[in-house]
């Protein structure tokens, strides 16, 4: 751990005589910097990234193309899709994330800016914001 490394550097940069009380405790706070990094060992893992490098969590919705899933199981290196049970690595998956409001609207206006403009366009996306919540 890059952390336990620093305290390990800053220990051996003392330079003081080995029957030096500053060395004996820099000994000591050696000795404690090993116990951390063992007790992180046996009791701690990494969560995987996804392909954007954010970390991964039990019950965060990832999508990859257009397959959204919610993370049921992590392992060392890998999440379990909660909706079909697959083992996945996650170099190809990222964090699912919902479409706002603002989103919404922002690309109902573009389709109106390049005509096309219908009651099927403008009902698409008046579904969509009754989805999210939007009532009339």
């Amino acid at each position: 751990m890059e952390s336990i490394d620093k305290l390990r550097e800053t220990l051996r940069k003392c330079g003081c005589s080995d029957d030096c009380y500053s060395c004996a405790v820099s000994y000591e706070f050696g000795g404690i910097a090993d116990e951390i990094e063992r007790e992180i060992a046996e009791k701690y893992m990494l969560l995987p990234v996804d392909a954007e490098g954010v970390p991964i969590h039990v019950g965060d919705c990832m999508l990859v193309r257009t397959i959204k899933t919610y993370v049921r199981a992590i392992g060392d290196g890998y999440w379990i899709d909660g909706t079909e049970g697959f083992t996945h690595t996650p170099e190809d998956w990222s964090h699912y994330k919902s479409r706002t409001i603002e989103d919404v609207l922002r690309e109902f206006a573009e389709q109106a800016e390049n005509g096309k403009y219908s009651n099927s366009v403008v009902s698409k996306y008046a579904d969509e914001l009754r989805s999210m919540g939007v009532r009339e």
